[in-house]
């Protein structure tokens, strides 16, 4: 037996809209947010935030002992290492060094894949040292 034409119609639609939301939710944005944050007998004296979504980053200094959150985005090409891993013979490639008042945030785009980042509360952080 065949269902109405309007039904089978609302039916072939239906099947087609699952299958177009089940693709568009494949192709989700990976979304990482790190926080630090370092307390001194229970008081926090620093507090920062990183949102990373495909290459676009928001970086937020909260609050900082030293006055400043200084912040180093590099890479580190070494070939055969692991991701996230630290390879002893890192020569870290600087990609972008700022510093941000307590309180403030900034978001930068078009960070390569793979990028890692240290945070210095009133001095620079040094890379790759400052990832141990």
């Amino acid at each position: 037996m065949y269902a109405p034409t309007g039904e089978r119609l609302i039916r072939i639609a239906i099947a087609l809209l699952s299958a177009a939301l089940t693709l568009l939710g494949c192709n989700e944005q990976s979304r990482t947010v790190v926080a630090m944050e370092t307390s001194i007998d229970g008081t926090r004296v620093n507090d920062t935030r990183a949102t990373i979504v495909d290459g676009l980053a928001e970086f937020q200094c909260r609050k900082s002992a030293g006055g400043d959150c200084h912040y180093l985005l590099f890479v580190c090409p070494t070939a055969g290492s692991k991701p996230g891993a630290l390879d002893a013979a890192c020569a870290a490639k600087p990609v972008e060094e700022f510093a941000l008042a307590a309180g403030q945030s900034k978001q930068v785009a078009g960070l390569p894949q793979g990028f890692r980042f240290c945070v210095g509360h009133g001095t620079k952080p040094v890379a790759p040292d400052c990832l141990e």
